[in-house]
């Protein structure tokens, strides 16, 4: 599927302030994707009926409005907000001599030292180690995904036209949340589409019982037993119950697949309910992946990035997302539109990215595709989910099911290909 050209969304949105926050989890969080589900191509047919639960959208949003200037600090170095921590640094040795039930019982002298309230203690009273989860850990996928494979995969049908739905079902909610963020809508719906399916794969495993299994193991114990006090906040402060605490295996949760200490920076309550409800509560939702992409770079004036070509013997350096350069050098190094015409110039910087390797699609890549590198930092995805949200924001064909006229005013950058999950070296998780 072709990606549309580029469309520069001059918004006007006023400059935001420069947020420095904690790197902790940053560290760990670049290999292991949130949740096996997280990313999957989509329900199973087989659990899915026919067109009554699949409806083609039956209204085309509108290109998502320029929203009003943002309110929220900008770029940080925050950890990727989807993403499991990899393997980190700590010893490999497993904490066998201590058993579950006596390392529980110190985690909870640990708790209540930290004046946690006894209803909060109690959330951790019986809990058991989760074999499977250990098991998972343990035994990585090690199928690489290439980009095209992670690309058709994003860029599924069923992942299109229910986004396109979703965004038509949302569209007043979702221009509102924009606007406050500076973020534009179709990314919303697309990580949320990207990320959990939009929805329907958040994770089954408790997290509290999930967290405190790979706390205990020992191979990131550390990491772990932070993210296991940050869930304890979570419910200290409302915004779950022991219950309703579910994700992925590694901890990753609710629609957004926000690790918890993500979840105490960024999460938002978009609904105004006081609670931050990302398991079931879509303004919730929307609201939070869209402040924590503007605290992470999201620029509301750039586009993601562009395809282009090169000229033969293009200098090799170049290929190298640490060497920006201005739109107008890039012009004078040849680079050109699918169509054959030159780019145009400008003052916006641009790096040269090949997220499928030497014999994959070429893009320049603007302030936003680094933006998403950040939420998950992988090559695919951050292509990916910029392709899925150009085609989300599409008219359907005409005399397709749903179709609907073609917006008045297109105001939405562009977008590129889109994949699941991925490594920068192609491995899916």
């Amino acid at each position: 599927m072709k990606s549309g050209p580029p469309v520069d969304a001059n918004w006007n949105i006023g400059a935001r302030r420069a947020l420095k926050t904690p790197m902790r989890a940053f560290l760990v969080a670049l290999l292991v994707v949130c949740t096996p589900t997280a990313l999957a191509e989509e329900p199973a047919a087989s659990k899915e009926p026919a067109a009554s639960k699949e409806p083609a959208a039956s209204k085309e949003p509108a290109a998502s409005k320029a929203p009003a200037a943002s309110k929220e600090p900008a770029a940080s170095k925050e950890p990727a907000a989807s993403k499991e921590p990899a393997a980190s640094k700590e010893p490999a040795a497993s904490k066998a001599s201590v058993s579950f039930e006596d390392w529980l019982t110190e985690l909870k002298a640990e708790a209540k030292k930290r004046k946690f309230s006894e209803t909060t203690l109690a959330a951790l009273d019986g809990l058991q180690p989760l074999p499977e989860v250990i098991e998972k850990d343990r035994h990585q996928p090690e199928k690489k995904m290439t980009f095209e494979d992670y690309r058709k995969l994003i860029l599924s049908e069923w992942r299109i036209n229910k986004g396109r739905t979703l965004y038509a079902q949302h569209q007043e909610l979702l221009e509102e949340v924009g606007a406050k963020y500076g973020v534009h809508p179709e990314y919303l719906v697309a990580l949320w589409g990207v990320e959990s399916a939009y929805g329907t794969r958040q994770g089954d495993f408790s997290i509290l019982a999930a967290l405190a299994t790979l706390a205990h193991e020992g191979r990131r114990a550390t990491f772990f037993r932070g993210e296991l006090f940050s869930a304890l906040k979570i419910l200290e402060q409302g915004h779950a119950t022991r219950e309703t605490l579910k994700g992925s295996w590694a901890g990753a949760m609710g629609q957004c697949q926000f690790m918890p200490s993500t979840f105490l920076a960024y999460a938002a309550d978009g609904n105004g309910d006081g609670r931050k409800d990302i398991w079931s509560t879509e303004a919730d939702v929307f609201s939070s992946a869209a402040r924590y992409l503007s605290r992470i770079g999201w620029d509301p004036k750039s586009p993601w990035g562009q395809p282009v070509e090169v000229p033969a013997g293009l200098e090799e350096a170049l290929y190298n997302q640490k060497l920006p350069q201005t739109l107008t050098a890039w012009r004078k190094l040849g680079l050109k539109t699918p169509a054959g015409q030159l780019i145009e110039g400008g003052a916006r910087k641009a790096t040269l990215a090949r997220p499928g390797g030497d014999s994959g699609p070429l893009y320049l890549m603007h302030a936003n595709y680094h933006a998403l590198m950040r939420w998950n930092r992988s090559k695919f995805f951050g292509a990916a989910v910029s392709l899925l949200a150009a085609e989300i924001a599409k008219p359907a064909p005409v005399g397709a099911p749903g179709a609907v006229a073609t917006p008045t005013s297109v105001t939405s950058p562009s977008a590129v290909p889109v994949s699941p999950r991925a490594t920068d070296a192609g491995t899916t998780y």
